[in-house]
């Protein structure tokens, strides 16, 4: 009994240690084993959006000097603008010439008259029209020749004095050519801005007439040529109608006095305005 007890236990423990052993090896490979769990991500597998993916840099085109392009004009110049203007106003001129002065003192000689006065009217006011021409120079500058008339005239006049009639007559017509400089500037898309200054020459043709039949026919009647040289101020605006019509209001300052010898017979210098029409290539 005892023998065979022996050998039992003996069996009993070659059997668990074999046990143990197989055990410990399968728990090792167990663990040395990676669990493969790529069906758990296979429903959350989705393409990134491309907002998020990073950009790919690129670089910037070389751009050689003979493929730059010609950069654009500004939005307001009159560098390549021709100007034709046909303008026609008004002024006032200064009243103490040689011409008016002569007109004061006949008024004086004829007071007496039924009127209380002379025929005369001193000429203190002017019109004036003529055309210009102007280039423009770069963006906001433009040269112009002006060519115009101004006509200052003291109106005929008959009164009636004792024993006959008096009549009277004066006029001026003065040709004057001026060159000037304009400064533009934009105010809006159809408005512009513009002040400017040129020098001037002018001369014309003084005419003065006189009628008397008091107590004999008497006709005096005269015309000589006077010369000047001044300048002008002016400043106005531009008014786009279309892209080739426009109408400019022109506010101006002129100085200027003709002679005749040394004597000064006609003055044009005063203030002004005018209005003109433009037509712009």
């Amino acid at each position: 009994m005892d023998k065979k007890l022996s050998s039992f236990l003996i069996l009993l423990v070659i059997l668990l240690f074999s046990l143990s052993t197989t055990v410990f090896a399968a728990s090792d490979a167990i663990g040395k084993s990676k669990p493969d769990d790529s069906f758990l991500m296979e429903a959350f597998s989705e393409p990134v959006p491309e907002y998020v993916k990073e950009p790919v840099p690129t670089e910037a085109p070389v751009i050689t000097k003979d493929e730059k392009t010609e950069q654009p004009a500004p939005a307001f110049s009159v560098k390549r603008r021709t100007y034709i203007l046909a303008g026609y106003g008004s002024g006032a001129v200064a009243e103490d010439s040689w011409f008016n002065r002569q007109f004061q003192l006949a008024n004086t000689d004829y007071k007496a008259t039924t009127y209380g006065k002379g025929p005369y009217t001193l000429i203190n006011s002017i019109l004036t029209g003529g055309i210009e021409v102007r280039k423009g120079w770069n963006n906001n500058i433009m040269f112009g020749l002006s060519v115009f008339s101004s006509v200052g005239e003291s109106p005929e006049k008959i009164i009636k004095v004792s024993g006959g009639e008096l009549t009277g007559f004066g006029r001026y017509d003065i040709s004057s050519t001026f060159v000037n400089v304009y400064f533009y500037a934009p105010i809006s898309p159809t408005l512009e801005y513009y002040w400017g200054l040129g020098p001037g020459v002018s001369s014309g043709i003084i005419e003065w007439r006189e009628e008397s039949t008091k107590f004999i026919i008497t006709d005096y009647e005269n015309s000589f040529d006077a010369k000047g040289f001044g300048g002008q101020l002016f400043t106005g605006l531009d008014w786009r109608l279309f892209d080739n019509f426009l109408v400019e209001l022109n506010l101006f300052y002129r100085g200027m006095d003709l002679k005749a010898g040394n004597t000064t017979v006609v003055s044009l210098s005063g203030g002004g305005a005018n209005i003109g029409l433009v037509v712009a290539f």
